[in-house]
């Protein structure tokens, strides 16, 4: 009955010193919150900047769109042989690469 008595004992000190040590470390070392300017700062500046990003990579898809289809405009008037000629290289590359990636699946999955 004792060894109850003195476990509880024990037990409600070690209880004790554990909240007194919360305590004093809660009251020690300040809690800081941010303020809430400075996370509508921030997210403004993440904005902007995406913002940015997105105009710059806008306007080389522009750039190199233009570039394309006018190179493929004036291939097609100009010289219309080798217009069809990289056609029909280009739609043959293109069944033999995903031929031979569909084989590579099926031989994976066998």
């Amino acid at each position: 009955m004792t060894r109850k008595i003195n476990d509880k004992q024990h037990e409600t000190e070690v209880i004790k010193k554990i909240n007194d040590s919360l305590y004093s470390i809660d009251h020690k070392l300040p809690i800081y919150t941010p303020e809430l300017q400075w996370f509508e700062q921030k997210v403004a500046e993440h904005k902007k900047r995406i913002r940015q990003s997105f105009m710059k990579d806008a306007f080389i898809f522009a750039l190199v769109s233009l570039f394309i289809l006018s190179a493929t405009i004036f291939t097609l008037y100009q010289v219309p042989v080798f217009f069809l000629l990289c056609q029909g290289v280009f739609t043959a590359a293109l069944t033999v690469y995903f031929t031979v990636r569909f084989m590579k699946r099926v031989k994976k999955h066998e």
